[in-house]
């Protein structure tokens, strides 16, 4: 019988890191804050914007609304050094810059934004 022998040299294993329980238990109890007072926020925005007359029933607000938490949870667990995948979006949308009088504005830069939107919608290239 013939056999396929392979030489080495091998590499010693993977290294398995286990993690600190008390980190573990910390970054849960940043999990559930963030999620806390995400839910918070946002059940005193809804009360708000329904009491000023938005239809808080309709599929485009409640599409907004999904939005609009995942980007206060992104908030949130950036402050708290937690990652989160909106935060990426996040960072690319937009810019500070300093007024005047030196103090720092956030803003959306249209731009990025209509050219992100713009790959978005374009179609999936052919592939021959």
């Amino acid at each position: 019988m013939t056999a396929d022998i392979i030489k080495g040299p091998w590499r010693k294993g993977r290294k398995i890191v286990i993690p600190d329980p008390n980190e573990t238990i910390e970054i849960e109890e940043d999990l559930m804050f963030a999620d806390n007072l995400t839910e918070q926020i946002m059940v005193q925005l809804i009360h708000t914007m329904s009491e000023n007359g938005f239809d808080i029933n309709n599929e485009s607000f409640i599409r907004s609304m999904a939005f609009v938490i995942e980007t206060l949870k992104a908030s949130i667990y950036k402050e708290l050094e937690l990652e989160h995948p909106m935060s990426s979006l996040m960072d690319i949308v937009s810019k500070v810059t300093l007024d005047k009088d030196n103090r720092m504005q956030g803003s959306i830069d249209p731009k990025v934004l209509y050219e992100l939107s713009e790959q978005i919608d374009e179609p999936d290239p052919e592939i021959s």
